[in-house]
Parts: structure tokens; C-alpha cells; sequence
């Protein structure tokens, strides 16, 4: 008695399966019955336990291979500008018939679990769909996409993640940027300027200590800031004793 009540148990996991498959193939296919019939085999009192096991086995490889040939696909990663906006998958059908899905994406970080219209997709097919969403925030968070079959909760297939990433400058962070970049363009410029200068002035010290000429050092300390060079002040000093 025990192992009959296993069988009914299994034989509702088994419909529940069913139902979900049933509802993603056309209506008139003949299969929506054929596979209610199998699972009620399972409650034949004739089959050893090792058939009954086996005979289940195959019935629902034949069911997950319906539904594993349809594949949701979306990117790895998705850069949001807006908290309103929409994610981009595609679906692809490699059964011999049509079938019919939702879409759902499924994050604590949206409003709402969005969920797609209906879509039928041909044998062979591949159909590209956007799904709105608002998000609660900016930052970074993970959203699973879902395909589920019409009216029921049944997760289709695989399941796809997407590593989301929200956040836009509004009009005042894009003014803060901007003055955050002159800022820091300034400050290289004086960077620059004043390691020229003081290369400038070593030379000169180098060429003034060699006897060198340093008439052409007249035209590369030119102040165009008015204030007066290291060179000007000792431009004036008593030449160095030899």
C-alpha cells in the first residue's frame, strides 16, 4: 500500500508537469491528451515498481524535451539609464510546433514582477522581445527572466540572469562633473607648467655653471603669468668665480 501511495504521488508531480507542457504546445495537439493518459498508468496495480519508475522516467524526458527546447536568451549584463526602462530578450523555438510563453522578470529591486503578453513563436523561430521594468533605485542588482506557460506558474526551460546596472546624471551631477573635469584639467596644466619651469631652470643653472651660452634662455622664461621667474632674480647676480 505504501508504494501504490509513492505512485499517486509522483503521478501528481507528473500532472502538474503535464499541465504546463500542455499549455505552451497548440491546443490541437494530440499529445495534451496522449501524456494525461500516461501519467494515469503510473496507477496501474500490474507494474512492478522497477517499471513503474522506468515508465515515469521516460514520460517525463519526454516532457522536459518540449520544454527545453525552447530557450530564453538575454544578455549577461545591462546598463539602464533610467529607473524606467526595458530589458531586451529574445526566444527561440526548436520544436516542431508553435508554442506560447510569457515572459517574466523576477528582482526585489522592481515595483513589480513585469510580465510580458503572450508570445507565439514558430517551429524553428526566434523571437525578440523588450520588457518594461521600474526599478526601485539605482545600483547594481540581478534579475532572473523567466518563461512561464499561459495561465499557469510553470517555469518553462532554463532560467536567465541579468547583472543590471542603473543610474543616470540628472542635470545638476552632469554641472558637478563638468566643473569636477576643468578642475582637474587646471590643476594638470599648473602640473605641467611648473615642471617645465623647473626643468628650464635647471638646465640653465647646468649651462651657467659650464660656461655655457644662455642667451636662447631669454625667450623660455618668458612670464606670461606677470609674476617674475627663478631665472629673472638670478639673472642679475654677480657671475659665479672660477
Amino acid at each position: 500500500m505504501g508504494d501504490f501511495s509513492a505512485a499517486h504521488a509522483r503521478r501528481a508531480k507528473l500532472l502538474k508537469l503535464v499541465a504546463g507542457t500542455a499549455a505552451i504546445i497548440p491546443s490541437s495537439d494530440r499529445r495534451r491528451i496522449d501524456w494525461s493518459i500516461r501519467a494515469d498508468v503510473l496507477l496501474d496495480t500490474r507494474l512492478a515498481d522497477d517499471d513503474r519508475a522506468a515508465y515515469e522516467t521516460q514520460l517525463r524526458a519526454d516532457l522536459l524535451d518540449v520544454q527545453n527546447n525552447v530557450v530564453l536568451q538575454a544578455p549577461k549584463a545591462v546598463n539602464l539609464g533610467d529607473r524606467n526602462a526595458s530589458i531586451p530578450v529574445t526566444i527561440q523555438n526548436n520544436n516542431d510546433v508553435p508554442i506560447t510563453v510569457t515572459v517574466r522578470l523576477v528582482s526585489g529591486k522592481l515595483t513589480s514582477p513585469p510580465t510580458s503578453e503572450e508570445l507565439t513563436v514558430e517551429p524553428g523561430a526566434t523571437e525578440f522581445v523588450r520588457i518594461p521594468v521600474r526599478a526601485r533605485s539605482s545600483g547594481r542588482f540581478p534579475i532572473t527572466a523567466q518563461l512561464l506557460a499561459p495561465g499557469t506558474k510553470t517555469v518553462i526551460g532554463k532560467k536567465a540572469v541579468i547583472n543590471v546596472r542603473v543610474g543616470r546624471l540628472t542635470g545638476l551631477g552632469i554641472v558637478f562633473t563638468f566643473a569636477a573635469g576643468l578642475v582637474l584639467l587646471s590643476w594638470w596644466v599648473q602640473h605641467l607648467r611648473r615642471r617645465v619651469r623647473r626643468d628650464e631652470t635647471a638646465e640653465f643653472e647646468r649651462r651657467k655653471l659650464a660656461g655655457l651660452p644662455i642667451d636662447d634662455f631669454d625667450e623660455l622664461f618668458d612670464d606670461p603669468d606677470g609674476f617674475e621667474s627663478d631665472h629673472d632674480r638670478r639673472r642679475d647676480d654677480p657671475p659665479l668665480s672660477s
